[in-house]
């Protein structure tokens, strides 16, 4: 059980994501920048957990 429910959970903090629009935008940039390799990826790293706790807080409440 344990798999489908990350999976499940891994899907809500992606549509919590998407409806803020801004978030989503700044979360793609954020992954596309790690995945280019920039030189900064530390900090996009840390912004993007910061934005998955987020979205994660907002799911339990």
């Amino acid at each position: 059980m344990a798999p489908l429910w990350l999976m499940c959970r891994s899907w809500a903090r992606y549509v919590e994501t998407q409806r803020h629009p801004a978030t989503a935008r700044r979360l793609a940039h954020l992954e596309g920048m790690v995945d280019a390799g920039a030189p900064d990826t530390r900090a996009a790293i840390s912004e993007i957990a910061r934005i998955q706790a987020w979205a994660d807080a907002e799911l339990d409440d």
